[in-house]
Order: C-alpha cells, then structure tokens, then sequence
C-alpha cells in the first residue's frame, strides 16, 4: 500500500461536516488548497480542528466541484478516541504529519522500523534484524544465522569445487550437506560443522560421532576417497576403489549366503547338483582313496594322497584270480602313508605260491 501524502503549507476551511467527509471551501490566505498541491486525489496526512477539538489521521481527496476529503482512518482525536468526531461549525482542515507516521531515532541514533514493506532500502551503517523464526518464511536472514546454517558454493554448479560433496549427520538428527571441496577450509564450514556435529572423541581410531564426510574422486590417482573431517580440526581419507569399477560387472541381486567364513578364493567346481554335508556318507574330517597297483607280497604300497594321521585308517585289499585259484591279499605295518601287503595263492594241492606280481584294488578310509 502507497504511503499517504503530506502536503506542504495546505489549508482550508470546511462547515458543518458532522462526522462525514469534509467539503472544502478553498484555501484561506497565504496557503494552499489540497486540489493544488495534490491535484490527482488520494491518500493524504490530515488534521481538523474547531478551536474546541481536533482529529487526526489519513483522509482521501477527491477531485471535484466540490473538492472532499473523506476521512477514512482516524488515528486519534482531543477526546482519546478513533472515532470521527462531529464539527458542527467551522473547521480547519490542513495536512500535517501525525506521530504515529513520524521516524524516531533512539539515543544512539537508531532507527527501529516495525511493520510495512518497502520497494527498496538502503542502509549506510549496520542494519540489525531479529532471529529467523520460520525458515520457510520471506523473513531477513541475520549474519549470526546465516553464518551458522549456511555453506558457501564459491563455483557454479558445473564445476562443483573439484567434484566433491560433504555430508553429515546433525547431532539432533536428520542430514547436513555442503558443497565445494575448497569451503572445507573456511571459517563458514567450520563454524558450520562446529555447531551442528557432536565432537569426534578419538580422531585416530575412529570411534564416537563422524562430523562430516566427504566423497572425492582424486584426479591423480583415478580413485574415490572417502574422507572424514572432525570438529577438532583433524580428518583422514579410505581408499574406496578404481573409478574403473563402474564398468565390472557384477552378481544380479538375489539371495546370497549370509556373512561368514567360506572357503579361500580359488578354482573349483562350477555350479551343478553336489551334495550337501549331511548327506555325506563321511564326517566331513574324513576321506576315502581308492586306487589299484601292481605288487608282490612283502612289498611297501604307498596311498596316492596319503592321511593326516594313521588314527583310525580303514583298508580293505581285494585281488584278481589266478588259474582259477583264490589269491589272498592282507595288509600290515599301516601308516598315515600306506601299508606293508601281504599276498598267498592257494594251489590245488594245498600249497602256498607266492608268485607276483599281482594286481590289487584298495580302498582306504582316513583322516583329512
């Protein structure tokens, strides 16, 4: 809304206006009417007085025969009201500055402003304005608040400080991020971190509250790193892995195996139909070799793996025939390597030959 006019050395005279708007007579001697000094209407600051009480407040002039100025808001009046009082003879009408309207400097020559907009202000000294009470309002942002809540971005948005971007968690919670890897280092940053993250309590081992995190590529060595800055001032940086990774490949999402200790990376067996360890025919400590060799009785036979240990090894020997005569195998002096083998072929006439080589199949079940 427009500010009302105050008009310079105006006066007139108006009769019997009641409580209604006043119908100007005309200017009186040595002054001016309102039509000439605001000859296209409108608001104005106004006074009226009978000699016995006077009003105050703003009044609008129309242009006219008569000229009228209607009196639309009463800012006071002799009788301690804001209601229109009533002339019932004469009146001066004229155009004065009511105090309500007037600026005040206070004794260290401050002016407080209450109310109001303005199209454009500008201020010579230290302008002071109260605390933001809703950030989401039009309100004028103080330097201590900007100072605390804001992060500057010193380069446009394409070149983004060298590509970085801070995050961190406020100590109320919720999430605070900043841009610009070159902000870290200045007052504005820190003070930001300061007030909104709680203090790092070891910045070596890493334990207590992270203040702010950084994620950077670093343009030497082609990595990400990630790095973390306290509120004591220290930070330190985690190798994250080669920009190349964007372009592996890797598992489709499923369902995978919970975290746990599986067996060393290495070669084996592609995905198939396998057995699971319960449906084993052995502990899972032990394990079976089975095998053939061509020996003589007396001979040392060595196992192709061997065990662990000789603790409850099972072998079991068996033989071709001979002529139609039953050759006997056995075993003696086992270890976690093999065994001593014992061999006799039974002849029609009830002798032993021990004649070789003869060829054996073994099975033998030991420790891992």
């Amino acid at each position: 809304m427009a500010a009302p006019q105050l008009l310079d050395m105006v006066l007139e005279t108006a009769t019997n206006p009641g409580t209604a708007s006043f119908i100007l007579n005309g200017a009186v001697a040595d002054r001016r009417s309102f039509a000439t000094a605001a000859p296209a209407g409108g608001a104005v600051c106004y006074y009226a007085d009978d000699g016995t009480q006077a009003e105050w407040g703003i009044g609008v002039l129309t242009i006219g025969t008569p000229n009228t100025l209607s009196r639309q808001t009463v800012f006071g009046t002799t009788q301690n009201t804001t209601q229109a009082l009533n002339f019932t003879g004469a009146v001066k009408v004229y155009s004065f500055l009511p105090a309500r309207l007037t600026p005040v400097l206070d004794a260290a020559g401050n002016l407080s402003v209450q109310g109001g907009s303005f199209t454009s202000l500008s201020v010579s000294g230290l302008a002071l304005v109260q605390s933001v009470s809703d950030w989401n309002s039009y309100q004028a942002v103080p330097a201590a608040s900007a100072y605390n809540n804001f992060v500057k971005q010193g380069f446009g948005f394409s070149d983004f400080g060298g590509n970085a971007l801070f995050f961190g968690w406020r100590e109320g919670g919720g999430v605070g991020v900043g841009v610009d890897k070159t902000d870290v280092g200045t007052i504005a940053f820190q003070k930001w971190c300061q007030d909104n993250f709680p203090q790092n309590t070891s910045a070596i081992s890493g334990d207590g509250d992270l203040r702010v995190t950084e994620i950077a590529w670093s343009g030497t060595a082609n990595t990400g790193v990630l790095y973390h800055y306290n509120r004591d001032g220290s930070f330190g940086g985690t190798y994250l892995a080669d920009r190349n990774w964007a372009s592996s490949t890797f598992q489709p999402v499923g369902n995978y195996q919970p975290a746990g200790s599986y067996q060393p990376a290495g070669n084996y067996q592609q995905a198939g139909d396998y057995a699971t360890v319960g449906q084993l025919p052995l502990a899972v400590s032990r394990r079976v070799e089975a095998f053939s060799a061509s020996s003589t009785d007396g001979a040392r036979v060595n196992f192709p793996t061997g065990f662990s240990s000789a603790d409850n090894l099972v072998i079991n020997i068996t033989c071709q025939r001979s002529s139609s005569r039953c050759v006997i195998a056995s075993y003696e002096s086992e270890d976690a390597g093999g065994f001593t083998l014992g061999m006799q072929r039974e002849d029609t006439n009830g002798a032993s030959q021990q004649n070789s080589p003869w060829t054996i199949h073994v099975t033998a079940i030991g420790n891992r």
